[in-house]
């Protein structure tokens, strides 16, 4: 995806903060979402936002699912509640949106805890008079996000790949996106390359319902003239491969 420019940012921010727009709000206090329409009337302005003392905290369920509350002055709001079933960090808190207010980055921990998958993000924005707005989820990531400055603001750098229990080709996808009006925009994309290979064996060759299968290559490594034997062991809990060599004179890697 190419980059947006500023004028083509501010276009979107507009299309995106009409004057009659509905959003998908959560409701103060009461830790679920409703669809409510508001107008620009009823938007509270940014001096405003920024006077007020506002915390994004999660809370542990019993040491199950988590709690996501947020601290506006001395008062408390459920935003998500643990009948969503998700265990959830607070990455980041910043103003990501420039509009006064202090938004957050939370993290879904997918495995709550393991390392089976990878993890997802989302934003939650306040709006004002004790509205919330939750983005869309976004990444698939095993590794932190990286928070950086980006043309008009701070953006989110997320890496995600399918790494896991399959033998499909790897694929890694860098993503940066930024908040607008409460969603979170994708104004980047792109994707690894694979560097051409003179031969190759890969995990998809494999049957993850046979154990201890050993695939073979032969080439001639080391130009003697002679081919060396390559051979692959699939690790079948994340579709890799041990590798080791053995060379025609004699020897193994």
């Amino acid at each position: 995806m190419g980059r947006v420019d500023n004028q083509n940012l501010e276009f979107l921010r507009g299309a995106l903060f009409c004057l009659h727009f509905t959003v998908a709000l959560f409701l103060g206090g009461c830790g679920s979402k409703v669809n409510q329409t508001i107008s620009t009337a009823e938007i509270v302005e940014e001096d405003e936002l920024s006077s007020v003392e506002l915390e994004y905290l999660v809370e542990d369920a019993n040491g199950a699912f988590s709690r996501l509350i947020a601290k506006v002055n001395d008062q408390e709001y459920s935003l998500i509640n643990e009948s969503e079933e998700l265990c959830m960090k607070v990455f980041d808190q910043r103003d990501y949106d420039d509009n006064g207010s202090l938004d957050a980055l939370i993290e879904v921990v997918t495995a709550c805890g393991g390392n089976c998958c990878g993890d997802s993000f989302f934003f939650i924005s306040y709006l004002g008079d004790g509205h919330f707005q939750r983005s869309d989820s976004f990444g698939y990531s095993w590794i932190d996000p990286v928070i950086e400055e980006w043309e008009t603001g701070w953006s989110v750098r997320v890496i995600s790949s399918n790494e896991g229990i399959n033998l499909d080709r790897p694929r890694e996808v860098t993503e940066r996106l930024i908040l607008v009006s409460g969603e979170a925009v994708k104004v980047e994309e792109f994707e690894r390359k694979e560097i051409p290979a003179i031969a190759e064996l890969r995990s998809e060759e494999f049957d993850l319902n046979q154990f201890n299968q050993v695939k073979k290559l032969s080439i001639d490594l080391d130009g003697d003239g002679f081919e060396d034997e390559i051979s692959g062991h699939l690790w079948e809990r994340w579709g890799r491969i041990y590798w080791s060599v053995r060379l025609s004179k004699g020897g193994d890697i």
